[in-house]
């Protein structure tokens, strides 16, 4: 007795499938937007920024609190959280960026010499600067700047995330230093 088979309809649905996947695979997501030269009126190396940005479409700064120039801003890609930057104006206080990682509970707090006293741990990093001897009404003779980052996965290997947190704050103290016309030398810090 001969049995006839039907046509297999699974061929096409099969085909179509592997278009899929193939399509699919040849689609990376890029960043789609330009780095700037200035985060919030803070001259910043674009190039130690990009490890931790998200790919995206656009990229985006916003101002949180204007307390002291640049206050805390937050860059933002597709509308999301990314990394966030923060000036905080001390007076004539001194806070050691490391007891300060340690209060606030950061995992692995790492000294870095960033042109100034340094931390950096896996989500961010801050540094503390004299940048004017006299007192200043704008409270800016010592200055503590902060990094954080928000949901940014891009870099998995702990050694090179802390590597370019390092390299991210010093760009940003350079930057305050210039914003704020620090007379203190960096070395003096």
């Amino acid at each position: 007795m001969l049995t006839r088979r039907a046509p297999s309809v699974a061929l096409p649905a099969t085909l179509s499938l592997a278009s899929i996947l193939l399509l699919s695979c040849g689609s990376e997501e890029e960043r789609n937007y330009s780095l700037p030269e200035k985060i919030c009126g803070v001259e910043i190396d674009s190039q130690t920024l990009e490890p931790f940005l998200r790919t995206g479409d656009t990229f985006e700064t916003e101002r949180i609190r204007d307390f002291s120039p640049p206050g805390e801003c937050q860059v933002l890609i597709d509308s999301k959280r990314n990394v966030r930057f923060e000036v905080v104006p001390y007076g004539a206080y001194f806070r050691n960026p490391m007891d300060w990682a340690r209060e606030n509970t950061f995992s692995d707090p790492r000294s870095v010499d960033v042109e100034a006293e340094g931390v950096v741990y896996s989500s961010g990093g801050g540094a503390t600067f004299r940048c004017h001897e006299e007192e200043r009404q704008d409270h800016s003779e010592t200055l503590m700047v902060q990094v954080g980052l928000v949901g940014s996965d891009t870099l998995d290997d702990q050694d090179e995330r802390m590597d370019r947190l390092e390299d991210l704050l010093r760009s940003y103290v350079v930057g305050i230093r210039e914003l704020y016309e620090c007379e203190v030398p960096a070395s003096s810090s």
